[in-house]
């Protein structure tokens, strides 16, 4: 049994794994709560070097998580069919992939009685759309693929999740392989899963969202869940520059997630609202470019020093900015 205490600990248990270390019929125990401080998270578990120990929160909590990726994204990234994991509970998560993304688990194949009583409070768990057939898909506030492991008193609290298909408010996607499995006791409270808006995408939006597993494989079996997950239906969100770009010339009203962008400037089409989710930060734009636009929520930082400015009639609410040097942000005719 490793007891770890410090993040700097559990980062190098991610490395170890990484490297091949795979911990099997070993455990590992947190010792003390842990601040991550949203500095990017390397996953336990990667595609080819599967984590196969048992891993315990012991009681404590892991704030601020902030992991990205592709397929198998989380605090633990893949997982392999020994993995125990339990009791686990994060707190303030940002996780975004493409495929397979939850903030205690990516992507596992499991021990038998293996995913129970974890804890995931205020998190973003996004999966990105995307035209091939896996993108934006299995996704969920605590996981996003198991197999042959047992779902069992698992909560998740306050989150928003987004993706295209297989999405549940617990765990995206969930298959009996090798053995029965059981989806049971677990709850969501006031958590959203949005269907991300997806021009062309290969399979049908919005399929398989359900309130704790989105979908199930053979010899899956879900009872006694509580509580149920609000949906919203093709919502444009935007997790990258490119990403905002493309959704704010496009017009309407564009979800962003929390991260550092380059303010899409002169392609905002008029009339749109960008609704920015806390910790989302614009960074040295020259102009601002939202004529008859609004921006909810932001943070504008311009470390720089030179104007950005937007252009008039634009609208900013409950935003911050950050600036000097006789920076200006705003023209006559700006509502702040």
């Amino acid at each position: 049994t490793y007891e770890l205490s410090t993040p700097a600990k559990l980062a190098g248990l991610a490395k170890l794994v990484n490297e091949g270390n795979s911990f099997t019929g070993k455990s590992i125990k947190l010792g003390a709560d842990m601040d991550l401080n949203n500095i990017a998270w390397t996953t336990i578990g990667v595609k080819n070097a599967n984590f196969n120990g048992k891993f315990y929160g012991n009681g404590f909590t892991i704030y601020n998580l902030n992991v990205s990726g592709t397929k198998g994204v989380g605090l633990i990234g893949f997982a392999g069919n020994a993995a125990h994991i339990e009791g686990v509970r994060i707190v303030g998560a940002k996780v975004t992939g493409v495929n397979s993304v939850g903030a205690v688990l990516g992507y596992g194949y499991l021990a038998a009685d293996c995913l129970k009583y974890c804890v995931v409070e205020d998190a973003i768990v996004y999966a990105a759309a995307g035209d091939s057939n896996e993108d934006g898909d299995k996704v969920g506030a605590v996981a996003g693929w198991t197999s042959n492991g047992n779902i069992i008193g698992n909560k998740a609290i306050d989150c928003e999740i987004y993706g295209c298909r297989d999405i549940g408010g617990i765990v995206g996607y969930v298959n009996g392989e090798n053995r029965a499995v059981e989806v049971s006791g677990n709850t969501v409270e006031n958590v959203t899963v949005s269907v991300i808006k997806a021009a062309g995408y290969k399979k049908t939006l919005g399929s398989n969202i359900n309130n704790a597993v989105g979908r199930t494989g053979v010899s899956v079996s879900v009872k006694d869940n509580s509580g149920e997950v609000t949906k919203e239906t093709e919502v444009a969100v935007a997790s990258t520059s490119t990403e905002l770009k493309n959704a704010a010339a496009a017009g309407g009203e564009v979800t962003v997630i929390p991260g550092n962008y380059t303010f899409p400037a002169s392609s905002v089409k008029e009339g749109t609202t960008l609704n920015c989710d806390p910790g989302t930060v614009f960074e040295g734009s020259s102009s601002l470019g939202i004529k008859g636009s609004t921006v909810v929520g932001a943070t504008f930082s311009n470390p720089q020093g030179t104007a950005a400015t937007s252009t008039v009639n634009g609208t900013f609410k409950d935003c911050n900015f950050i600036g000097s040097n006789g920076l200006r942000w705003c023209y006559a005719g700006d509502t702040v």
